[in-house]
């Protein structure tokens, strides 16, 4: 026989039952102020390139689809049986870390191509990407099996997915990792601009890398809250806490990849657009 539930334990599973609706409707907010700027800048045109509307379309409409699908299931309003958690595991956990991660990061390389072209950066750039995306999808998958394998019992009664109290060490890594790839775009940045100082450049150009360098900022940001919160909160928490920090994160990267792509409709980005001066000595 079940004992009665604490007074906190009730408390996480309100909060892990509220949050996601919280961030939902965060993300469909945000995504009705930006949808005239998308369809000018991502739809106006269909002869742009591919891969920026698909990762368009996976960061903004995917992420929307799977938020709601997460809360239906958490806010009870479908079936919460075993099969069903844990598909939505599989999904959230997945979605939230390995996905967001990819997109959010395609975003940033994007915008760090517009005013950095020296092919030996970039391809640093993507090797480290793939390395450390790769050991965050190891990580995921660990994540989800240890979930699935530490659930905890509650009443019939309650209409939520039921995992351990403890946040698995394999989050806490993935965090690092995201955190870790987001200063090196920050580091790799910054030493270009102290090596290679710009000597002119558009109005344009200037404001994208001052926003470029916020995203970073920002992004970096959440990640260590993300890292801290794994650390510190209990996996109601957290996961709630995940929700609507990934919520935050698609809305900031939405609004720059739309940033970029009218940058790129009003004015060609071509090689030599930016001009470079060594220093002497």
């Amino acid at each position: 026989m079940l004992s009665p539930m604490s007074t906190t334990y009730v408390a996480q599973l309100l909060f892990a039952k509220f949050a996601p609706p919280a961030a939902t409707v965060l993300i469909l907010w945000d995504h009705c102020l930006t949808l005239d700027e998308e369809v000018a800048t991502m739809w106006g045109s269909l002869n742009g390139q591919i891969l920026t509307k698909v990762v368009y379309v996976m960061n903004r409409y995917f992420t929307e689809v799977v938020m709601l699908y997460t809360t239906c299931v958490l806010g009870g309003l479908g079936s919460t049986s075993n099969t069903v958690c844990t598909k939505m595991t599989w999904l959230f956990i997945m979605s939230a870390t390995v996905l967001a991660g990819i997109l959010q990061s395609f975003v940033m390389m994007h915008a760090y191509r517009l005013w950095d072209h020296r092919r030996t950066i970039r391809k640093t750039l993507l090797v480290v990407f793939v390395a450390c995306i790769t050991g965050a999808t190891i990580l995921a998958v660990m994540t989800v099996l240890i979930i699935l394998r530490s659930r905890v019992q509650v009443p019939l009664s309650v209409d939520v997915c039921p995992v351990g109290v403890k946040v698995p060490l394999t989050v806490t890594y993935i965090m690092s990792i995201m955190l870790f790839f987001n200063l090196f775009v920050i580091f790799i940045t910054l030493y270009n601009a102290l090596e290679i100082p710009r000597r002119s450049e558009s109005e344009l150009f200037d404001s994208l890398r001052r926003d470029g360098s916020r995203l970073y900022l920002i992004v970096s940001l959440l990640w260590m809250l993300l890292l801290i919160t794994s650390v510190t909160l209990q996996t109601h928490f957290f996961f709630s806490i995940l929700m609507l920090v990934w919520s935050l994160k698609c809305n900031i990267a939405s609004r720059m990849h739309l940033r970029i792509e009218s940058f790129g409709l009003s004015v060609p980005v071509q090689p030599g657009a930016v001009i470079y001066v060594r220093r002497e000595g």
